[in-house]
């Protein structure tokens, strides 16, 4: 959308996001003029309800068995037999390490898919067998890449949780999409995790309703996101600043 702005400075357009807290930090372009509120989406049945299955454990390497361990239950308890699971780590070295926790349950054919994995045919060999189903475990970095659809995603396991309230909202909309072959997602997580951030505390605590609580979250954070554009159309300075070099929320006044 920028690469247009600049080329067509002055157009009016709309555009269409997922999702109205951007992951680096920065305001979108444009008035927020529509939002349809998560929870909305939950009763009118294009989500499905979550389900959190919380571990607390105050050892990071007990509590990563326990994450894997909670992941193989629920993949084992599928009725549907087509739910995937997304093992979710900080960067690649991590990815590498929790793998040796999932690589011994050969019956879900775990895979990892990252960066670290550079040959284009091998990623692309990965890529087609979670599509398949073939393989219903993967570790990766981030959420797989811009994208990549599949709604069988059912089972999201948290070995990292030290990112943004937008890159959590973005998961949830990927695992939570009602189909009806498909259950309910799940979300496990190590509570006793003290490396949370701030504005995902709540989602953390013992015995969570992520039902209530991440549409509540949402809601607030596009409240705050449609007050700190008013704020910077509101003046002309931070305006100018916004429309040529973007501006982070991080730095307002």
């Amino acid at each position: 959308m920028a690469a247009i702005q600049v080329v067509v400075p002055r157009r009016p357009g709309r555009t269409v996001h997922g999702n109205a807290i951007s992951r680096d930090g920065k305001p979108l372009d444009g008035k927020i003029v529509y939002k349809y509120p998560l929870r909305k989406a939950q009763e009118e049945g294009f989500f499905r309800r979550i389900v959190f299955d919380a571990v607390d454990e105050f050892n990071p390497v007990r509590g990563n068995k326990a994450i894997a361990d909670r992941v193989v239950h629920h993949l084992r308890n599928d009725k549907t037999g087509k739910h995937i699971a997304m093992a979710r780590v900080a960067n690649v070295p991590r990815a590498e390490e929790m793998f040796k926790l999932y690589e011994g349950y050969t019956e879900f054919r775990p895979v990892q898919l990252h960066s670290g994995i550079t040959a284009k045919a091998h990623r692309e060999e990965i890529r087609r067998s979670i599509i398949s189903g073939q393989s219903r475990i993967v570790i990766c970095v981030d959420m797989l890449g811009e994208g990549f659809d599949l709604p069988e995603l059912k089972i999201a396991a948290f070995h990292d949780i030290r990112k943004s309230l937008a890159v959590t909202l973005q998961l949830a909309g990927r695992f939570t999409r009602a189909r009806p072959d498909l259950g309910d997602p799940v979300f496990i997580a190590n509570t006793a995790d003290i490396t949370v951030r701030e504005e995902l505390r709540k989602l953390y605590t013992r015995d969570p309703d992520w039902n209530y609580l991440l549409p509540e979250l949402s809601d607030t954070a596009i409240a705050d996101e449609i007050s700190l554009k008013d704020f910077v159309d509101g003046s002309p300075i931070l305006a100018m600043r916004f429309r040529c070099n973007g501006f982070d929320r991080r730095q307002a006044p």
